[in-house]
């Protein structure tokens, strides 16, 4: 894929994201340039809350659907590096599967120092072994707790 496949790509999840946040109710605002390490700001009751939008994709040569949980960076030598998000990157992570229009909402203190995040939308594997520190977000999806109160149901979502 494509840099500019990739950049297309998050524009959309992005949009998907201020959408279903919007359909629920929540007052939604972007910051105006694109070096924050959060892509949208949710007012809350609680107070505003910093969102960073992933796109769920097929990783083919791992054979599963991942996020990635660094934050890539071009240095002068036009050199790539990633680093882990902190604390201080965002709030809330917001991982879209645009195939499903489904939306996993995850505190930052559940992703703190992974490098990514493997989403099982047919759920787990069987012959994964349990211990594995590997989300099974299907089960989690509707039980995810937020301080913000929002809800996961996608059936609130138009197909496009």
């Amino acid at each position: 894929m494509s840099a500019y496949e990739k950049h297309v790509n998050g524009t959309v999840s992005e949009l998907l994201a201020e959408a279903f946040f919007v359909s629920k109710g929540y007052i939604v605002s972007k910051p105006i340039n694109d070096f924050n390490e959060y892509d949208l700001i949710i007012d809350c009751e609680d107070g505003l809350k910093r969102v960073q939008v992933k796109t769920v994709y097929w990783d083919n040569a791992k054979m599963r659907n991942v996020i990635s949980c660094v934050t890539s960076h071009i240095r002068s030598n036009n050199q790539r590096y990633n680093k882990k998000y902190n604390a201080k990157s965002f709030d809330i992570l917001c991982a879209v599967h645009k195939d499903t229009k489904t939306f996993y909402l995850i505190p930052f203190e559940d992703i703190k120092g992974r490098r990514s995040i493997t989403f099982y939308p047919e759920g787990k594997p069987k012959q994964l072994i349990p211990d594995t520190l590997i989300l099974n977000l299907i089960e989690k999806r509707c039980n995810i707790h937020l301080s913000c109160r929002v809800q996961i149901p996608t059936s609130d979502i138009a197909e496009t």
